[in-house]
């Protein structure tokens, strides 16, 4: 089974689709393979919108991604195949999560992993 990391950063990204060049990476961290549940972490600035992405270490291409349960302080949308957007509510600053998953296909075969994030607004 290959492992994904999500890529971990703040840098802006304006090629991706529906990216906004201010819009910062999220500061997140997990690990999941295919076919697993798993937890991770995210943090963000108040009001500030910020993206997920995966990175791969294999061959994977990846076809879709989720938003399974919204936050309950903010709003998560679908961007791309492997990229998410969050956007804390304007004020809220404290502790949120959501539910998001990613799908995709390798050799094919299609595979699914799903991440329930804890959420850090600062």
């Amino acid at each position: 089974m290959y492992r994904f990391i999500l890529l971990i950063a703040a840098l802006t990204f304006s090629n991706l689709p529906h990216a906004r060049a201010e819009e910062p990476m999220c500061n997140a961290s997990f690990w999941f393979r295919w076919g697993q549940e798993v937890s991770g972490t995210l943090a963000t600035k108040a009001g500030a919108p910020c993206r997920i992405l995966t990175g791969t270490s294999g061959n994977t291409v990846y076809v879709g991604s989720q938003v399974l349960t919204q936050p309950r302080h903010g709003r998560a949308s679908s961007i791309g195949p492997a990229s998410i957007r969050y956007q804390p509510r304007a004020g809220f600053v404290g502790q949120d999560s959501m539910t998001i998953r990613f799908l995709g296909e390798r050799q094919g075969q299609r595979n699914q992993a799903t991440v329930r994030l804890k959420i850090t607004v600062y």
